[in-house]
């Protein structure tokens, strides 16, 4: 991750964020926390594993008081998969207090569900949703960078 990073850095001047959803959230707590202060300039995490987490653990295996970029958290208030409740994510949000910000948004509505609890066509995808939070993340996002964004106001695919 680090040398994607510097490669990515090296290609543009933009800010580079990372996001994760679900067990993703996991390796982009661990990639901030590690790398910090040469990590991302912000993370985002939907449906973050504060629970359970047996494969790979939960964000809370991090050292989260060494994440000091912009952080949001991001969660769907049906959202039914035991490792990712919306109350975890209101509270590792609430004790984020090393971040230079760290907020919280929650979403409802969408499609009936057309898989299990923890899968992507669920509330736990955002399924039926995704242009609305996915908006609203990249909106986050530019109100948040400390770094301008590459070329006429938008970063590079992949930032």
């Amino acid at each position: 991750i680090k040398g994607a990073m510097n490669y990515l850095r090296s290609q543009s001047t933009g800010p580079l964020w990372l996001a994760g959803t679900s067990n993703g959230t996991v390796s982009v707590a661990s990639v901030a926390a590690r790398l910090s202060p040469a990590g991302p300039d912000g993370i985002v995490l939907t449906s973050t594993i504060t629970a359970g987490g047996a494969v790979n653990g939960t964000v809370y295996n991090s050292d989260l008081k060494s994440i000091h970029v912009p952080m949001l958290i991001v969660s769907h208030n049906a959202d039914l998969c035991p490792d990712s409740h919306m109350s975890g994510s209101q509270v590792l949000a609430e004790r984020m207090t090393r971040t230079t910000v760290t907020e919280f948004l929650s979403f409802s509505g969408g499609s009936k569900p057309e898989s299990g609890p923890c899968e992507p066509f669920s509330p736990h995808g955002y399924f039926g949703i995704e242009a609305q939070v996915t908006a609203a993340i990249i909106g986050w996002m530019k109100a948040h960078s400390s770094r301008p964004a590459a070329g006429a106001g938008s970063a590079p695919a992949g930032r």
